[in-house]
């Protein structure tokens, strides 16, 4: 049997090209001492199979062009954009949250300007609407969301007031010091001399003098002051795996206790000195106790309680400066069903993953068979037998 006699062998295949090194061939002996060298490898190649013609039409074909930006569908539909439970945090996208933040202020300061009314509760409904109504142009709300969707709106024009008082008023300034700034905005302040003359106006009232003096005084009073600067617990929560990871609250559930505790250390994981025995005793006992999220709002003798007394009106201890008792109390089985969901989710994501490495594995191990089989079809394709001796029967 000659070499020439396989149909499945090229003479491409088989002759080495010109200009490539040599390589000699092993030899090998066969019983009558004849000599023979073997074949090259042939690698095994499946020929392509033909497709089918495509008809022509007579027909011409309109092409439309691609759009040079593959998300401007997405830039003209409406965010949508929900609230946390405990402090009506927006909560969203990152991008679009931090797009709703920052149109609030604008929005404010253009419907009810800077000298507006301080008190959001005086300010005209007709406006409150107006202003909403410019937000869902870009975002969508649930509708008994209106509420705090305004909230930010307020509180973006009060911080702006309080950062203006801080930046551009004198210390202990009297009511005439106030006005003798009118008639003149500050460099770097985009406002109407108009809007400013007006908070000019309203921030030198008597009430607002004794109002702000009051507050000074209370804030002196204060001692017990958390070191989370402008975070909220519920940002605390959010961020207590990373911020925990090395320190000695790590692996500590987020329960209100904890979360109390740990506002309260300063950057080397210290307690304040006049607090220490106090906040030291607190986590000796809530480490000895087993918690659950609803735990949070039994607040009638927790460790809390049972240290400070009853929480204020309007406030909670470790869960919110702007949520009342009663309040947390409602929404406490939603919490708790909410917990249950999360931990019915990620269970649901684990097995995924788990599934998905198992068919990942089975595609590896599917590929090596192939490869091997692809080897043993070549070494089969050219392999040749030896030719036996002239003269052998």
């Amino acid at each position: 049997m000659s070499r020439g006699n396989n149909p499945r062998v090229s003479s491409a295949e088989v002759t080495p090209q010109r200009g490539s090194p040599s390589r000699a061939e092993p030899e090998f002996s066969t019983p009558m001492g004849e000599q023979f060298t073997t074949p090259p490898m042939v690698h095994f190649s499946p020929s392509p199979t033909p497709s089918a013609p495509t008809p022509q039409s007579s027909t011409p074909v309109a092409l439309t062009p691609p759009s040079s930006t593959p998300d401007a569908s997405r830039s003209n539909e409406k965010k949508p954009i929900g609230f946390s439970l405990l402090r009506n945090n927006p909560t969203g996208d990152k991008n679009d949250v931090l797009n709703f933040k920052a149109r609030c202020l604008p929005l404010g300061k253009m419907n009810v300007g800077v000298g507006g009314p301080d008190n959001w509760n005086h300010v005209d409904q007709a406006v409150k609407d107006d202003i909403h109504d410019q937000l869902c142009k870009h975002f969508s709300f649930l509708d008994r969301s209106k509420n705090k969707v305004l909230s930010w709106v307020a509180e973006g024009l009060r911080t702006y007031r309080r950062n203006l008082r801080a930046k551009h008023f004198p210390k202990e300034a009297a009511s005439s010091d106030i006005l003798a700034m009118k008639e003149r905005v500050p460099p770097n302040v985009e406002m109407p001399l108009e809007q400013w003359n007006k908070f000019l106006d309203n921030e030198a009232k008597e009430k607002k003098l004794v109002q702000r003096d009051q507050n000074k005084k209370n804030r002196a009073q204060k001692t017990d002051i958390h070191r989370l600067g402008s975070k909220s617990y519920e940002d605390l929560k959010n961020e207590w795996e990373s911020r925990t990871k090395d320190g000695p609250d790590a692996g500590k559930d987020p329960n209100r206790s904890n979360l109390f505790l740990h506002a309260r250390r300063d950057k080397d994981n210290k307690f304040p000195p006049h607090l220490a025995k106090t906040l030291e005793s607190i986590e000796a006992i809530s480490s000895q106790s087993d918690s659950s999220p609803s735990d949070d709002f039994n607040l009638e003798n927790d460790v809390l309680t049972q240290t400070f007394g009853k929480d204020k009106r309007g406030r909670t201890r470790g869960v919110s400066s702007h949520m009342p008792k009663t309040k947390l109390q409602h929404i406490a089985p939603l919490v708790d069903e909410l917990s249950s969901v999360k931990n019915c989710i990620s269970s649901q994501k684990e097995h995924q993953l788990k599934t998905d490495g198992d068919v990942h594995e089975i595609k590896n191990s599917l590929g090596l068979l192939t490869n091997q089989i692809g080897k043993l079809v070549n070494f089969f394709e050219s392999y040749r037998p030896p030719m036996p001796p002239q003269g052998y029967p």
